[in-house]
């Protein structure tokens, strides 16, 4: 069943509802800063091919760290065949949490509560003098003062409601100077999956592909 997108919160590690998702400037996590091209690093790339999509539009987002590093909408798929676009960054070599999460979604036109600040005008009261010394002798004496207030007001606004939708993500431990290959998998009916390979150069610039190191646990 189609549902309303809420806004982001946090992103979860495991295979399942996104639950939440990046819909407006204000709920996009900090921006990631990759290091410069001379501090130590490697190299990030991420394949994020949809298979199938439940709704006319395909959204998805990439966070490193709890910092995005991708965000983007797709064209939508032609029957029967699949889409798919590729980025590449430098990472510091950190461990982090990687997660990536695509949505299927159609617009619908909703009223949606707003809020607007608002100045009116009150009643206060100051306090008058006159005289000196043992003839001072003061008063509050009444004044107009503004305030500002939040009202709220009904709107037509277009909204984003999920047909399908998935999020995954896993522990990154980059080497300096290594290459990775993460692929996503938007498989579609909320399904998804996520593989992690780094690519070791080879004789004659070709590369073998090993699944990528495992972060040591925790101490």
């Amino acid at each position: 069943m189609p549902r309303f997108l809420p806004l982001l919160t946090g992103a979860a590690l495991l295979t399942g509802s996104l639950g939440v998702l990046l819909l407006t400037s204000a709920c996009r996590p900090p921006a990631y800063r990759p290091p410069a091209e001379h501090e130590p690093h490697a190299l990030l790339k991420v394949r994020h091919v949809v298979h199938r999509q439940g709704g006319p539009q395909y959204g998805s987002h990439v966070t490193l760290d709890g910092h995005g590093i991708d965000e983007r909408t797709i064209p939508s798929l032609e029957e029967g065949r699949s889409g798919s676009h590729t980025f590449h960054l430098r990472v510091r070599p950190e461990v982090a949490p990687l997660v990536i999460g695509g949505v299927s979604f159609h617009t619908e036109q909703r009223m949606v509560t707003r809020y607007r600040t608002v100045t009116e005008t009150y009643t206060c009261y100051r306090e008058q003098c006159t005289g000196f010394g043992a003839n001072r002798s003061c008063r509050q004496v009444p004044s107009t003062c503004t305030r500002n207030k939040q009202e709220p007001y009904q709107a037509w606004e277009t909204v984003r409601v999920a047909d399908d939708e998935c999020e995954t993500g896993l522990q990154f431990a980059p080497r300096a100077g290594s290459t990775y290959l993460v692929q996503f998998d938007y498989v579609g009916e909320n399904e998804c999956r996520a593989s992690c390979f780094e690519q070791v150069p080879q004789p004659y610039g070709e590369f073998e592909m090993r699944p990528c190191p495992v972060p040591p646990p925790p101490a």
